[in-house]
């Protein structure tokens, strides 16, 4: 599906998220690093498991993140924006986080500091629907069903 692939490319390209976890007061929001999985729709964060956001994730694991390229633009009509809808997961074996850690280090070289502490956690956002926008009147709804992804 084409849509995907530029949904994946964009995912790619971009480097910072807005993360919203639910949290009892209502939506709780915190800007993100992420690293692109190799699917290119699967996005892992790192952060403290004693941070606010990891606990809200344990209680919750219903998150959005919001990814955009408004600073690459001074028209608000050229930017794109993606929207993922999709469940929190803390990554359960070792392997599995030294191996995201690795590629973090590649990619996000300034989160060292945190990816090198004993309590930081490494969470994978499985994408369950995708909203995105061009600019202010084109937009497209993509959610995954029982036989694979399909655009509503």
């Amino acid at each position: 599906m084409e849509i995907l692939r530029r949904i994946s490319a964009f995912i790619t390209e971009m480097d910072f998220a807005v993360l919203s976890a639910i949290s009892p007061s209502g939506p709780w929001t915190s800007l993100m690093s992420y690293l692109p999985g190799s699917d290119g729709l699967t996005v892992y964060l790192a952060m403290s498991t004693g941070s606010y956001k990891a606990k809200l994730m344990l209680e919750n694991p219903r998150v959005a993140l919001l990814i955009d390229n408004r600073c690459r633009y001074t028209d608000p009509s050229m930017v794109t924006a993606l929207s993922i809808h999709g469940t929190a997961e803390f990554l359960a074996t070792h392997r599995e986080r030294v191996k995201i850690c690795t590629a973090f280090l590649g990619h996000r070289p300034h989160l060292a500091a945190l990816l090198e502490r004993p309590d930081t956690g490494i969470v994978r956002v499985t994408p369950k629907s995708f909203q995105l926008l061009d600019g202010v009147d084109k937009g497209y709804l993509i959610k995954q069903g029982e036989s694979g992804w399909y655009h509503e």
